[in-house]
């Protein structure tokens, strides 16, 4: 995967409020870990919020707050240069 991690580590503030500075998680907010998670997985979930995939059905209260922060990510440059960022944690 190809991305700017300088770029990706900005873009990257809007979701450290949930996940974390390092991508740890946050279980009050059950928000995962993305420290690990491979770069792919996370482009893919990304993609799969903006498009409705995720976060759209009735229940899903998680997934609901997840689609509004995926859909700030611009575009799939902005999603390659978070999922960059993050593969740069321990």
């Amino acid at each position: 995967m190809k991305g700017d991690v300088d770029a990706g580590k900005k873009a990257y503030m809007l979701c450290q409020s949930c996940h974390g500075p390092a991508g740890g998680g946050n279980a009050a907010l059950n928000s995962p870990k993305l420290s690990g998670q491979h770069d792919w997985y996370l482009v893919r979930q990304i993609k799969n919020f903006k498009a409705g995939v995720r976060g759209t059905k009735a229940g899903d209260t998680y997934g609901a707050q997840m689609r509004p922060m995926a859909m700030a990510l611009a575009n799939e440059e902005t999603i390659n240069n978070v999922a960059a960022y993050i593969a740069t944690f321990k």
